[in-house]
This record gives structure tokens, sequence and C-alpha cells, in this order.
């Protein structure tokens, strides 16, 4: 099963992503802040996708958290993209380091924000791949 990793304080944001993307077959897992991704990597679990948001509270920013990510064993072969309302030139240039695959915008439209999630990753895997 296709495994994405959603990092944002917005509580409203997380539950979007993960009903949208849980109900396509995609197991979601969601962390308001560092502590949470902390959790979330001690199990272990390979991910897919780590969404994360650029404006995170605390000490590290999601652009500065995805330099941490990469070098994690759970998440170094990840897809770490930024995820959030910036404009497209504010994210592209946060994205330009190589650890950092791309981003998505943030919007309303589910269908979109799927459509972009599975042109990095594809649609979700069956249970038994």
């Amino acid at each position: 099963m296709s495994r994405v990793m959603i990092v944002d304080d917005s509580a409203f944001v997380r539950a979007f992503v993960n009903a949208t993307l849980s109900k396509v077959g995609y197991q979601v897992f969601t962390a308001e802040d560092w502590s949470g991704v902390r959790e979330i990597l001690h199990k272990g679990e390979p991910i897919d996708l780590v969404l994360l948001d650029v404006n995170l509270p605390g000490f590290q920013s999601g652009d500065n958290l995805a330099l941490s990510l990469a070098r994690h064993p759970t998440t170094a072969n990840s897809k770490i993209v930024l995820f959030s309302g910036k404009t497209p030139e504010e994210l592209r240039e946060l994205s330009k380091p190589p650890e950092i695959f791309g981003f998505i915008v943030k919007g309303r439209d589910p269908n979109m924000f799927l459509r972009a999630v599975h042109a990095i990753i594809g649609p979700p895997k069956p249970l038994d791949a």
C-alpha cells in the first residue's frame, strides 16, 4: 500500500489530505509538527510521499525539515514535496535543493490534489504489492 505522510499545523489541512487520499486507497500518516514526525518515523514503515507545509511552528520550517527527512532511513527514498499556499514562484524557489522533489500548491479541489499526487507517486498500490 502506498504511504503518505502529511506534516501541517492546520488540523483542517491534515483532515482534508487524510480523507482525500484514504478514500482512494493510500495509507496516510498525519503530523502537526516535528514531534509528530518523529513518532511516525519511529515506526520504521517506509513512506512513499511526504507532504510538508512550509510554515511550521517550532524550530524547523518545512523546507528545513525536508533536508532532515532526506537523511532519515525511513524517508531517505521518499518523494519530499512542499505543500503550501505560497505562490508557485515562491515554492519553486524553496524547492530548489535536490532533497526536495517539488511542490503542490494548496487548494480546495480534491481532484486536482489527487492528480498532483498521482503524478508524483502514481495511484495507490494494492495491499499485496
